[in-house]
């Protein structure tokens, strides 16, 4: 037998390929259609998962308020520092409340919170501005068409007026309802009134648990979102989703289409042994076809249903994870080939089998 150098191999199946363009093009389509299906499944499916999550972020359903003992205020410092435990993405509270009266409503009072880092991102936990924001207004304050970057004034009782500049001006209720507030940032030092912790969902329950032996005895963790049953892990549903085996299905169904056509071509590998080319040989033709009419145009197929979509982190890890198995699942297909081209003695090769 004849060792088919990968370069002669190389050359030889793109000769085969463009002097059999209706069949090259028909497989090609296929497989890109096949990768398109697989990942319109898996994009469709993370995208549910997607606004469910965010869903259950806007309703606070991952939000837990953190009270004292004999409803006690909390140490700040204390408070603060849940931000560093996994699975927390904000903690904060209210240090100091005033009650102010604007400048554009004088007649009617404003509440004035002094609150420590991470409290505007709980309490709007879909409010991208509130992370990095010195200053927020409750959602109320839109009616008077206040945006980022406007100057307030208002004067607490028997004090000079003072003007702020806004951070942010909420597009949505608080978990808490409160939408009338001015929220400013300030270092935490001394206590808050309550502490609001946003957990992921997954890790909810167990920053819960956790959370409870921060500040001694009699401490209550509860969940601010009323329905908190309705609250759903991500990775579970990411685990159930429908889509969950189209790299599967898609894997295989691209193998059998590439079998389906080197089996119908029978006739051309046994004239490849005939002319003593080896195992090795052939497995480097079928691995380079695997490669160019197989894999190549399944992620081509890919790249054009996932389009200009925004790719999110659980978007990003299910696709990753589905695109690779998928990969994984054709590699099969040189090795099933070889058993499925004919071999053997040089009259079977002459009859094509």
């Amino acid at each position: 037998m004849m060792a088919l150098p990968l370069r002669l191999a190389r050359d030889e199946v793109l000769r085969n390929l463009v002097s059999a363009r209706v069949r090259t093009v028909a497989v090609l389509v296929v497989c890109g259609a096949i990768g398109a299906s697989v990942t319109l499944a898996t994009v469709t499916d993370v995208e549910r998962v997607t606004r469910t999550v965010d869903q259950q972020y806007a309703a606070g359903s991952t939000v837990l308020e953190v009270v004292g003992p004999s409803g006690e205020r909390v140490d700040a410092v204390r408070c603060h520092a849940i931000g560093s435990v996994g699975g927390v993405l904000a903690a904060g509270g209210v240090m100091d409340l005033t009650m102010v009266r604007l400048d554009v409503q004088p007649d009617s009072e404003t509440r004035l919170l002094t609150v420590t880092p991470g409290y505007a991102q709980a309490a709007w936990p879909t409010l991208v501005e509130a992370r990095t924001a010195a200053v927020v207004a409750g959602s109320d304050y839109r009616h008077l068409s206040w945006r980022a970057g406007d100057t307030v004034g208002f004067s607490e009782p028997g004090g000079a007026p003072t003007r702020v500049r806004l951070d942010a001006v909420a597009s949505i209720r608080s978990v808490l309802g409160d939408e009338r507030v001015v929220v400013s940032r300030a270092p935490p030092t001394g206590t808050v009134t309550s502490c609001l912790v946003l957990a992921t969902p997954a890790a909810r329950r167990a920053v819960a648990r956790a959370v409870e032996g921060w500040f001694g005895d009699g401490t209550s963790v509860s969940d601010v979102f009323v329905r908190s049953d309705l609250v759903q892990d991500p990775q579970r549903l990411l685990d159930t989703r429908t889509s969950r085996f189209g790299w599967a299905f898609g894997g295989v169904a691209l193998v059998v289409v590439a079998l389906a056509q080197w089996v119908a071509r029978r006739d051309e590998f046994a004239l490849y042994r005939l002319l003593h080319v080896g195992d090795r040989g052939i497995l480097a033709m079928l691995t380079f076809e695997t490669v160019l009419l197989v894999l190549l145009p399944a992620q081509v197929g890919a790249a054009a249903a996932l389009g200009s979509r925004p790719v999110g982190e659980l978007l990003a890890v299910s696709l990753s994870l589905d695109v690779l198995r998928l990969v994984l699942v054709v590699t099969a297909a040189p090795v099933l080939g070889m058993l499925a081209v004919p071999r053997g003695s040089l009259l079977a090769a002459l009859k094509g089998r």
